[in-house]
């Protein structure tokens, strides 16, 4: 079995931001939840400037609700459904949805 994502921080002396969340791997384990939020805490990041969510493919989406779950983020983009789980969290927030 081969697992590819993607997950890219970004950090300025002010803001982080989040570029795709990485894979979900079974229904109960992600990316989100086992790598990139550890990361972030580990990197002293208590809040989110800004995430982004590229498209559905589960290896770049597949932990955007687990980060979203863990830590504050000021605004949100993403291209996701309506009824994706991420997109429904992400309604009571500044979120953008992109288009083509």
């Amino acid at each position: 079995m081969s697992v590819r994502g993607l997950a890219v921080v970004v950090e300025t002396h002010a803001r982080t931001l989040l570029y795709d969340t990485g894979p979900r791997y079974t229904d109960t384990a992600d990316a989100g939840s086992r790598i990139v939020a550890p990361f972030l805490r580990a990197a002293g990041v208590a809040r989110l400037g800004a995430m982004i969510v590229t498209h559905q493919d589960s290896d770049h989406s597949g932990g955007a609700l687990s980060v979203l779950q863990t830590l504050p983020v000021d605004w949100l983009a993403s291209s996701l459904p309506e009824g994706h789980p991420f997109s429904r969290a992400a309604r009571s927030r500044a979120a953008w949805h992109c288009a083509a």
